[in-house]
């Protein structure tokens, strides 16, 4: 078997992007994400009046499956340790989540100013899953 799965690590990984997600897009950067977006707080609050279970169970998914992918990742490459694991999130995240990301703001008009906040999440995503994935590893 190629890629011997750590269950632990992968769930440790998980939370810790979910918790970083909720506050990142909560207290810390929620208010300046939502007009990066052009959303109003009405549009928010009907937002949250629909069926978000859907919503977090997909973006749940989403996140285990991008978790577990880098863990084999780093598996097939021979990533070894936190450092390892930092070094591949940052080229993981050089090499396809900001490169392109670019296309929000080339093709679809979004501010770079919110390219920077989403990417800066998702740089902080991919280096600490690395380092947790690593330290397990």
């Amino acid at each position: 078997m190629l890629y011997e799965t750590n269950w632990l690590a992968i769930v440790l990984a998980l939370i810790a992007s979910i918790v970083l997600g909720m506050l990142w897009y909560g207290p810390l950067f929620g208010k300046k994400w939502m007009k990066l977006q052009g959303y109003s707080q009405k549009q928010i609050n009907n937002a949250k009046m629909k069926e978000m279970t859907s919503v977090y169970i997909i973006m749940t998914i989403s996140s285990l499956l991008t978790v577990y992918i880098f863990g084999f990742l780093m598996s097939l490459v021979g990533t070894i340790g936190v450092i390892g694991g930092v070094m591949l999130g940052f080229w993981v995240w050089l090499g396809f989540i900001a490169t392109y990301s670019t296309g929000s703001v080339l093709w679809e008009g979004k501010p770079w100013e919110l390219w920077f906040l989403n990417n800066s999440y998702q740089f902080i995503i991919f280096l600490l899953v690395g380092a947790i994935l690593g330290y397990f590893g």
